[in-house]
């Protein structure tokens, strides 16, 4: 009797222990790198966003996504960042520099195909982890501003960076070019 009672006060513990840590998610930091996709070379002052989030589940018209956590950084003179990260819960990612095609955690922009719906691609090769490396394509004069200023407002909006936040500040001018781009087609 002495045994199950133990095992008892030992079971119960252990869910405890984690409803809580399920609950809340166990959060650390992780350190990535951004560097440039065609040299290598490290990417001083990149602006990286995350949005950490989980989908609960309830009653009719409760259920649905809910932010836990948004953080930024910039990435330092060796292209280091520090962002949170948290065991068992989802995310949506975000890297831009000028110059550069904006990184989404998410798809892939592809500046050379034609139709709208077809320039993103699902991203596969993502793992949010510490040493994790995001390589930033150059962008060219040959690429379509419009279609890539629409592309780094989506991903800012999915990483819930606010036109304040770094990320925000640093996409000032895509916004800018894309409202430009707006009043033209009307």
């Amino acid at each position: 009797m002495k045994s199950l009672l133990k095992n008892f006060c030992l079971l119960l513990l252990l869910s405890a222990v984690f409803i809580s840590v399920s609950g809340c998610g166990i959060r650390y930091m992780v350190k990535g790198q951004v560097v440039d996709a065609e040299t290598g070379k490290t990417i001083e002052g990149a602006a990286v966003a995350i949005k950490w989030y989980e989908y609960k589940f309830g009653p009719p018209y409760t259920s649905g996504y809910k932010k836990i956590e948004v953080a930024e950084d910039l990435s330092d003179a060796e292209g280091y960042f520090k962002l949170p990260k948290y065991a068992f819960k989802r995310h949506y990612m975000g890297v831009y520099k000028t110059g550069y095609i904006c990184w989404d955690s998410d798809r892939i922009f592809h500046p050379d195909r034609i139709f709208y719906k077809t320039r993103f691609e699902k991203r596969k090769d993502h793992k949010f982890k510490n040493g994790m490396v995001v390589k930033l394509v150059p962008f060219k004069d040959t690429y379509p501003r419009d279609k890539h200023a629409r592309f780094t407002i989506d991903t800012s909006i999915k990483c819930s960076a606010s036109s304040i936040g770094i990320f925000g500040e640093s996409i000032k001018s895509e916004r800018e070019l894309y409202r430009k781009f707006l009043r033209r087609e009307q």
